[in-house]
């Protein structure tokens, strides 16, 4: 924006931010110097800045050796990122220094209020000259002289403690408003994130563990189950830009195959790999090695694709259970801390094919392993139904939120251009 264009409000002055008070960049004591980090001074960086107006603490600190060797900077000094998230800041309530990724305005007490320089920052228009004057990077960089001789609308202190005072009344009370629907955003996901780790495992429980005719049921082992239990290659294949989909346990999500990252092999290498282990529509996946045992997918695709030896494949056998029972079955089984605690014994925990096919489950008829999965599938529908409702309500929330964000943009750019007062 160029000078002519600037207006500035009646009785004001135009000044460079440099004229208000001494402008440096912080710098950062050795990192290999232990003797001078400590928690005897605030040092702080871009991550202390931005969630409140004035800060008291940083994340990291220094010792008196530290602050020794660094720019110190002195309560009320207002701190500015300039590097990466031009212009996050804060007011600073305790002396302290800061890294090379933030210029501080020492501001002159005589001339401005700390809280009037912030609110001036955090206005449109200044941050459209930051962003103006940045040099483009791989991240926006708006160095000391560049940012010394950005603009600043400058009233009589009585002026500025009088804006001062009503944007702490507007915005604050805008800000108190904006927390208390963040807070519910927050609880509201973290209700969504417990039920969705925990709601299936819960449902499926009811459904297995906990039905009324259990103890009627059998027990009976994989291998009684399954008419083939067995792993993929033992080794790798060689790769092709394209070809047969090669199946590891990352492909394995939310129980199904997901092939749209996976890797390909030829069709020769995959004719070869299927005679050891050949996937097919209604078998069941488990991954048996590292920290994913456990994993479970039914394949209900009909394309062809190969697996690698992390991964199991199980053929129920049609006339005693269903690919879904299994499933649901095997997810109860891993879901018990005590089943994991006889496989996860090593640094690089293993489930054998031999281990896999000695697991036992309960086994009910048919029918009602028919419904039990419909039940367990119309509480997977129900909670989708409630997922898709909190979708609506945070999108809501996320509205509401950025509709305060530009009352608040609106009530800066009222006070700068001296309409805030009349």
């Amino acid at each position: 924006m160029s000078q002519e264009e600037i207006v500035v409000p009646k009785g004001w002055e135009l000044k460079k931010i440099s004229d208000i008070g001494h402008i440096i960049t912080g710098s950062t004591p050795k990192t290999s110097n232990s003797e001078f980090y400590g928690n005897d001074f605030p040092f702080y960086g871009p991550a202390d800045l931005g969630s409140k107006i004035e800060i008291f603490e940083s994340q990291k600190g220094l010792t008196q050796s530290g602050l020794d060797v660094s720019r110190v900077i002195p309560e009320d000094s207002i701190l500015v990122q300039c590097i990466g998230d031009v212009g996050k800041s804060s007011i600073i309530k305790k002396m302290g220094a800061c890294n090379q990724q933030i210029n501080v305005i020492i501001p002159n007490l005589d001339t401005v209020i700390p809280k009037f320089v912030y609110y001036w920052i955090n206005s449109s228009f200044f941050r459209n000259q930051m962003i103006q004057n940045a040099t483009r990077t791989t991240l926006p960089i708006l160095n000391k002289g560049k940012f010394s001789n950005l603009p600043f609308f400058l009233p009589q202190l009585s002026i500025q403690k009088q804006i001062v005072t009503k944007l702490d009344h507007i915005l604050g009370e805008l800000e108190v408003k904006k927390k208390e629907i963040l807070s519910l955003i927050e609880q509201n996901k973290q209700r969504i994130d417990f039920f969705e780790k925990n709601w299936m495992s819960y449902v499926i429980d009811r459904e297995i563990e906990n039905h009324p005719k259990r103890k009627e049921w059998q027990i009976m082992a994989l291998d009684k189950l399954c008419s083939k239990i067995n792993d993929g290659v033992h080794k790798t294949p060689t790769y092709t830009k394209s070809g047969i989909p090669f199946i590891s346990v990352r492909e394995l999500q939310n129980d199904t195959i997901n092939f749209q990252n996976c890797r390909y092999i030829s069709e020769s290498e995959h004719l070869e790999l299927i005679k050891r282990c050949n996937p097919e529509y209604n078998d069941v996946l488990l991954s048996k090695t590292g920290n994913t045992i456990g994993k479970l997918a039914i394949v209900k695709e009909s394309q062809k694709f190969s697996l690698f030896v992390n991964t199991a494949l199980l053929k129920p056998l049609k006339n005693k259970i269903y690919s879904e029972f299994l499933l649901f079955s095997l997810k109860t089984f891993f879901n018990k801390k005590k089943n994991l605690s006889k496989i996860k014994t090593s640094a690089q925990p293993n489930l054998p094919i031999n281990m896999i096919k000695k697991i036992e489950i309960l086994l009910p008829s048919l029918l009602i392993q028919k419904q039990i999965i419909q039940n367990i599938k119309s509480a997977e529908e129900k909670f989708q139904s409630q997922k898709k409702q909190f979708e609506n309500i945070k999108n809501n929330y996320e509205s509401k939120i950025n509709y305060i964000n530009h009352i608040q943009s609106s009530v800066l750019d009222s006070a700068f251009s001296g309409k805030l007062l009349n």
